[in-house]
Protein backbone atom coordinates (compact mmCIF):
# COMPACT_ATOMS: atom_id res chain seq x y z
CA UNK A 1 0.00 0.00 0.00
CA UNK A 2 1.37 3.38 -1.13
CA UNK A 3 0.15 6.30 0.83
CA UNK A 4 0.61 9.60 -1.45
CA UNK A 5 1.72 12.59 0.01
CA UNK A 6 0.97 16.05 -0.85
CA UNK A 7 3.42 18.93 -1.37
CA UNK A 8 2.97 22.42 -1.21
CA UNK A 9 5.04 25.54 -1.45
CA UNK A 10 2.83 27.57 0.89
CA UNK A 11 0.72 26.19 4.24
CA UNK A 12 -2.92 26.69 4.11
CA UNK A 13 -4.53 28.94 6.93
CA UNK A 14 -3.05 30.44 10.03
CA UNK A 15 0.00 27.30 10.59
CA UNK A 16 2.59 28.15 12.89
CA UNK A 17 6.71 27.02 12.87
CA UNK A 18 7.07 24.73 16.35
CA UNK A 19 9.54 22.53 16.68
CA UNK A 20 10.33 19.01 18.66
CA UNK A 21 11.33 21.10 22.22
CA UNK A 22 9.86 23.89 21.81
CA UNK A 23 12.63 26.07 22.47
CA UNK A 24 15.38 24.06 19.89
CA UNK A 25 17.34 23.63 22.94
CA UNK A 26 17.39 19.78 22.03
CA UNK A 27 16.21 19.08 25.83
CA UNK A 28 12.76 16.51 24.21
CA UNK A 29 13.51 13.49 26.20
CA UNK A 30 12.06 11.34 23.71
CA UNK A 31 14.59 12.78 21.05
CA UNK A 32 17.08 12.40 22.87
CA UNK A 33 16.46 8.82 24.13
CA UNK A 34 16.03 8.23 20.38
CA UNK A 35 19.09 9.72 19.40
CA UNK A 36 21.09 7.41 22.28
CA UNK A 37 19.68 4.37 20.42
CA UNK A 38 20.64 5.60 17.27
CA UNK A 39 24.35 6.58 18.13
CA UNK A 40 24.35 3.02 20.36
CA UNK A 41 23.37 0.89 17.20
CA UNK A 42 25.95 2.87 14.90
CA UNK A 43 28.40 1.91 17.67
CA UNK A 44 27.67 -1.75 17.25
CA UNK A 45 27.88 -1.67 13.83
CA UNK A 46 31.56 -0.26 13.70
CA UNK A 47 32.29 -2.82 16.08
CA UNK A 48 31.07 -5.70 13.70
CA UNK A 49 32.58 -4.29 10.27
CA UNK A 50 35.90 -3.73 12.74
CA UNK A 51 35.47 -7.47 13.40
CA UNK A 52 34.64 -8.98 10.36
CA UNK A 53 37.67 -6.72 8.75
CA UNK A 54 39.93 -8.76 10.98
CA UNK A 55 38.74 -11.28 10.11
CA UNK A 56 39.10 -11.12 6.58
CA UNK A 57 42.68 -10.13 7.29
CA UNK A 58 43.36 -13.52 9.31
CA UNK A 59 41.63 -15.55 6.57
CA UNK A 60 43.74 -13.79 3.68
CA UNK A 61 47.22 -14.02 5.78
CA UNK A 62 46.23 -18.27 6.12
CA UNK A 63 45.65 -18.61 2.86
CA UNK A 64 49.02 -16.94 2.13
CA UNK A 65 50.18 -19.12 4.76
CA UNK A 66 49.13 -22.24 2.53
CA UNK A 67 50.19 -21.02 -0.93
CA UNK A 68 53.80 -20.76 0.79
CA UNK A 69 53.88 -23.90 2.58
CA UNK A 70 52.47 -26.00 -0.54
CA UNK A 71 55.10 -23.91 -3.15
CA UNK A 72 57.69 -24.88 -0.63
CA UNK A 73 56.84 -28.65 -0.39
CA UNK A 74 57.11 -29.06 -4.14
Amino acid sequence: MVKKIRLVDKPDGDVTKTTASGGGDGSNPALMELLKSMDWKLWELLQIAQRWEAGQELAKKAEEDDAKKSESTK
